[in-house]
């Protein structure tokens, strides 16, 4: 049985849980992969599962930039005839996605270029992606560990202090609980920040259309 908030976490803690999921809630996601993840961000949150929240954020991020980009080039891109908008996207996103080259730094120097991510919320989604997203998406816990310590200025705990596994299991738990929030708050606030770009940019695809 899950308990509630108010028994895991400390008040403050819960009110910022709950200001999170208000936000995502309060997001206007377009149907489909970004709107369902979205939902499950937030019944993590309900539950007081921090960790799956941050994981499943990670994803969402990802998904978000690449639809940026999708967006970016369907918009540009020649109509073949009788092809309609999703076919066009399904063909952008295979194009993307076949691109093994084109990884989330890459894509957000190129949407930087483009002057359609700013530098400095560019730079934080580079943070968020090495710091956070890869060490915690291919299980490095320890590189997750140290990765938060040391945007702390602090020394790397292990290093520190000699971590045993054991030891490690109760840092990375503690970890996770002092910095989950900070994560979701960069995903909701880069997420709210260009969510209107991606409006533009789909709007433009219908009124091609039309």
């Amino acid at each position: 049985m899950i308990r509630p908030l108010e028994e895991q976490f400390e008040h403050d803690t819960v009110m910022r849980i709950r200001t999170l999921i208000e936000s995502f809630e309060e997001l206007e996601l377009p149907s489909g992969p970004v709107r369902y993840m979205a939902a499950e961000i937030r019944r993590c949150l309900e539950a007081g599962l921090l960790l799956a929240a941050v994981q499943v954020s990670a994803a969402l991020f990802e998904r978000f930039i690449r639809k940026i980009m999708i967006l970016k080039r369907v918009s540009e891109e020649p109509r073949r005839v009788n092809e309609t908008i999703d076919q066009i996207m399904d063909r952008a996103e295979d194009a993307l996605e076949e691109d093994r080259q084109l990884n989330v730094p890459r894509l957000l120097d190129e949407l930087q270029e483009l002057k359609l991510v700013d530098e400095d919320d560019a730079a934080t989604a580079r943070t968020f992606y090495r710091d956070v997203a890869i060490p915690l998406q291919h299980a490095l816990t320890g590189r997750y560990i140290r990765a938060q310590h040391q945007a702390d200025d602090e020394m790397s705990i292990q290093d520190e202090i000699g971590l045993s596994h054991s030891g490690q299991f109760f840092e990375f738990e503690n970890t996770i609980e002092d910095h989950a929030l900070e994560h979701l708050e960069v995903v909701i606030n880069f997420i709210a920040k260009y969510l209107d770009l991606c409006e533009r940019l789909r709007t433009r695809q219908v009124d091609d259309d039309l």
